[in-house]
């Protein structure tokens, strides 16, 4: 009989077997990276421009350029596009961010040779209409409205101003007159200048077929193409290590949010941070969660964890709590930073965590678009399937004493900056 007192044994995980991205080019030699997994004929294709806000040259050249796309091109309006887009069930998203921009469609195979002379369209047509714009600047507005009422939105855009500085790219945000000072042209010249297929990588996932890769050649592979020379150096910031309170009087919470600059994604003390902030506050059963949710009852969740962009990266502890518990809350957050620096891990808890995080790894593996996003996640940081070859030995391999060190050196709380927006 089954004893649902004793937990069932496991199988720790030593390896991983890891359907690799196939790398090659079109006619005209674009990049052209393809994950051929799943049974089902579905394809996701993404277009992935280096042409994030890294490259504004008027703050939201990028985010406005990229969400105006599919709002009108050359030959068709934004509802022909939709229209077209919709008939075929196929779906297309566009993501803005600090460092690329990704047009993404989602479409059956069978309707890929319906759907490309679209995005075809769509990527190399798009025309920016006047009364789309400004329908699109009054939707924005509003949300940044909106969002500016919650804590923890001003608290995440104070906090990334603070570590990188106003001005840094990875440090400005996107205000209400930046939205209203953006123009027509300025859509234009950013889109001439990096929306260009010689600035573009395309991922496929899913059932790629030998038709597939011969329908996109042609519709792209034929096109000619410009390189586009872009501003890939490093730019100097200066973090403002201070601690700092936004006071809303009327607010029943405050938004915390502590932290430091840290590093990018490729540099050699990954792993060994990843496993420090796991322990720390990187899961629900972390030291962080026991202590302030599950112990204190101070907030119903609280994390920690690391950020990366193509040339940075921070760390970052975030909780929303009441405003009467906030400096109780900031106290107890720094006490487990400091038990961490001053107190081994456990051999039991760390075994615990080492096979969480190799457990999340491994389920991370799962489709082939999660598979097409683990390739991004190397190839854009400079690094290659070796870090994920490598990543179970590596998470193994760390030893408590490695926990402290690390904690010592990159969780010292006189380099952390403090945000509280709500009031103590």
């Amino acid at each position: 009989m089954l004893n649902r007192l004793q937990a069932p044994a496991y199988q720790p995980i030593s390896s991983i077997d890891i359907l690799e991205a196939q790398s090659s080019t079109l006619s005209n030699g674009i990049p052209f990276h393809a994950v051929n997994a799943g049974e089902q004929d579905l394809l996701r294709l993404e277009f992935v421009f280096s042409a994030g806000s890294w490259f504004d040259t008027k703050s939201g050249q990028s985010y406005f350029t990229t969400k105006m796309l599919a709002e009108g091109t050359t030959n068709l309006s934004s509802q022909e596009i939709n229209e077209k887009i919709d008939q075929y069930g196929a779906f297309l998203d566009f993501n803005s961010g600090f460092d690329r921009v990704g047009v993404v469609l989602y479409t059956l195979n069978k309707y890929l040779s319906k759907v490309l002379p679209i995005l075809k369209e769509v990527l190399l047509n798009a025309n920016f209409p006047e009364n789309e714009l400004e329908n699109l600047k009054n939707r924005t507005s509003q949300s940044i409205k909106v969002n500016m009422e919650k804590e923890s939105y001003v608290a995440a855009r104070r906090f990334r101003q603070l570590v990188f500085g106003e001005t840094h790219a990875y440090g400005k945000n996107l205000e209400e007159n930046d939205v209203q000072a953006i123009q027509k042209s300025d859509l234009t010249n950013f889109f001439k200048q990096f929306f260009q297929l010689g600035n573009a990588q395309i991922i496929a996932a899913g059932k790629i077929t030998d038709s597939v890769k011969t329908l996109i050649n042609e519709h792209f592979g034929q096109e000619s193409v410009r390189l586009v020379q872009l501003d890939t150096n490093q730019r100097e910031f200066k973090t403002v290590f201070k601690s700092e309170v936004i006071e809303r009087p009327n607010s029943i919470q405050s938004a915390i949010r502590i932290g430091r600059i840290l590093f990018p994604k490729n540099h050699p003390d990954y792993f060994k941070i990843l496993l420090t902030n796991e322990i720390l506050g990187g899961y629900f059963g972390s030291r962080l969660m026991q202590n302030l949710r599950e112990d204190k009852g101070l907030t119903y969740g609280i994390s920690s964890q690391m950020s990366f962009m193509g040339s940075e990266g921070f760390f970052v502890i975030g909780a929303d709590v009441k405003k009467e518990a906030t400096t109780q809350a900031i106290d107890e957050i720094y006490k487990e930073i400091k038990i961490m620096q001053n107190e081994k891990v456990g051999a039991q808890e760390l075994e615990k965590v080492q096979n969480y995080l190799i457990g999340s790894f491994a389920a991370s593996f799962t489709t082939s678009f999660s598979l097409a996003d683990m390739f991004g996640g190397v190839h854009f940081y400079n690094l290659d399937y070796d870090f994920y070859k490598k990543y179970i030995q590596k998470v193994q391999k760390i030893t408590s004493e490695d926990i402290l060190n690390t904690a010592q050196k990159y969780l010292d709380t006189d380099a952390m900056l403090e945000i509280v927006v709500g009031g103590k």
